[in-house]
């Protein structure tokens, strides 16, 4: 008993999702749709992390355009905690950073253009949402791919048992005979990001004419 209703659950969830899926998106095939893979740099893994440095960059058509790419060092007085080791980020950097509004601004710009792709969206979405609190900003509604998320569609749907460091982006990465990268980088990791997902996106859809709703039931695919 408890299985199936665990299963009318997930399956009311998907349908829920699919409903809130905005009318551009719906229908659009998985190969023709519009992709930002976005990646922030914390001070902390925790729900009150400030951003340290933003990168992100667009595909169209299956295609990552490099002259789309951005990254920026943001100034910001609080404590680094640990970013200068993980990061590589120090005090004069982001005594040097650019002011967090018109960098957040421009990105909120892509709302509703394209699908923004993350791995672990929940730690930058809530990262994004703090930040737009607290410069008092709305922060708009997009649709967003995650391909943790995803990755722990496909090891599931294969049986495969899921290890601690399995939904690593580096560990997703080589699962498809992807390069290492120079990890903790925010534009290195949004490159990264849009690679896994590309492939992601082609083993779940070899044509790409799936449409954008049947990845609901990977729970992959959200609204923010």
């Amino acid at each position: 008993m408890t299985d199936l209703i665990s299963t009318l659950q997930r399956t009311a969830r998907r349908i829920f999702k699919t409903h809130l899926l905005p009318p551009q998106w719906h229908n659009l095939a998985i190969g023709e749709l519009p992709l930002l893979a976005v990646d922030l740099e914390l001070t902390s893994l925790e729900r009150d992390a400030n951003i340290v440095s933003f990168g992100w960059v667009c595909c169209e058509r299956q295609k990552i355009r490099m002259e789309s790419a951005f990254h920026e060092v943001i100034k910001t007085e609080a404590d680094l905690q640990q970013s200068p080791t993980i990061h590589g980020i120090t005090n004069q950097d982001v005594t040097q950073g650019k002011d967090l509004r018109p960098i957040l601004t421009r990105l909120l710009q892509y709302a509703e253009t394209h699908i923004w792709v993350f791995h672990n969206a929940l730690l930058d979405t809530n990262a994004l949402k703090n930040a737009c609190r607290t410069l008092d900003i709305d922060f708009p509604e997009f649709t967003y791919f995650d391909t943790l998320q995803m990755a722990r569609y496909l090891l599931l749907k294969k049986q495969h048992p899921i290890g601690p460091k399995d939904l690593t982006l580096v560990n997703c990465r080589k699962r498809y005979g992807l390069g290492n990268i120079n990890a903790h980088n925010a534009l290195s990791d949004a490159m990264a990001t849009m690679e896994l997902a590309l492939l992601q996106l082609h083993e779940f859809s070899p044509k790409g004419s799936e449409p954008l709703h049947q990845l609901i039931r990977t729970e992959a695919v959200s609204i923010s």
